[in-house]
């Protein structure tokens, strides 16, 4: 916890000295921003980095788990390349076995479970409670992955779908985020139903496959085009949920509307710079844009 109020900069406020104008707010933000990142370098060059990678692939409890996705992120967060560096590293030469990815794969897969468990009898009633921990621990490994795939890091991006280096382990991260989307996305009418913590995740997962493409990484984009995820972006895109009022456009950025968004710009990274012909396009015309995007035309002229 010390260590990530550090990171954040929560103690540095904005002084003047006599004489001078102040700082503009952007101004004051900037070097803000630069104080973060020069203290994130700092816990790097004292190998904070290196026991995050630790204990993230080490067997440690779930909160101990979370609140190290949070310090690895904070290390990670606006595109830090030093840490992103770091992390690489560390994967390449001190996890031949793959725990580091092979643990946050696991915190994807329980959140999965926790979902298919939490099955809808016909009143659309949940049978199970929330299982706030295990959501909390997903959304807190999704961020992080995000954070390492940030700017267009194409080693990266590539590590979160296979692991060529690891001699007995490799995890493909997307596909298991797409399962999760297809547990999430298994009612037809997901939007009279779906409760608030699915929502969450799915705006979480859409924004960590966005960066995991963006560049574009084409083979994410053909891994995530070839999977079930496109089936479940049209359920999502065909769902008629209420526009929102013209004057109340908060409520754009909240709950089932914002997933809509958000898949609509995961769909816009899967299609960056390929060719019209080309089989993942072929795949997307197919399966989501068929008659579909006459639909949310309006959605669209709204936003």
């Amino acid at each position: 916890d010390i260590l990530n109020l550090y990171m954040m900069g929560d103690d540095i406020v904005r002084t003047e000295e006599s004489g001078e104008e102040p700082d503009t707010a952007e101004d004051f933000e900037t070097e803000k921003l630069d104080m973060i990142k020069t203290r994130q370098n700092l816990l790097n060059e004292w190998k904070v980095t290196e026991v995050c990678f630790a204990l993230i692939s080490g067997n440690i409890d779930e909160a101990v788990f979370y609140k190290t996705l949070e310090l690895g992120t904070n290390l990670l967060t606006r595109r830090n390349l030093e840490c992103q560096s770091e992390f690489i590293r560390l994967a390449y030469n001190s996890d031949p076995d793959g725990h580091f990815f092979k643990h946050l794969n696991q915190a994807i897969l329980a959140c999965r479970e926790w979902v298919l468990e939490t099955q809808y009898d016909p009143l659309g009633r949940r049978k199970v409670q929330i299982d706030g921990e295990r959501i909390r621990v997903c959304m807190s490994a999704l961020l992080f992955m995000q954070q390492l795939c940030e700017g267009h890091n194409i080693e990266s991006q590539n590590m979160v779908r296979e692991q060529s280096s690891f001699k007995r382990f490799t995890v493909n991260l997307l596909a298991s985020c797409i399962s999760l989307v297809e547990a999430i996305v298994a009612r037809a009418d997901i939007y009279s139903h779906m409760p608030p913590e699915h929502q969450y995740l799915l705006i979480r997962i859409f924004e960590f496959l966005t960066d995991a493409v963006q560049g574009p990484c084409s083979d994410n984009q053909v891994t995530i085009g070839t999977y079930g995820l496109l089936n479940a972006c049209k359920i999502i895109l065909e769902e008629q949920d209420p526009l929102p009022e013209v004057d109340d456009r908060e409520k754009l950025f909240d709950g089932f509307y914002f997933v809509k968004i958000r898949c609509l710009l995961l769909l816009s990274a899967i299609t960056e710079n390929r060719k019209a012909d080309d089989a993942v396009m072929k795949i997307i015309s197919s399966k989501v844009t068929n008659g579909l995007l006459n639909n949310v035309y309006e959605e669209l002229h709204f936003l």
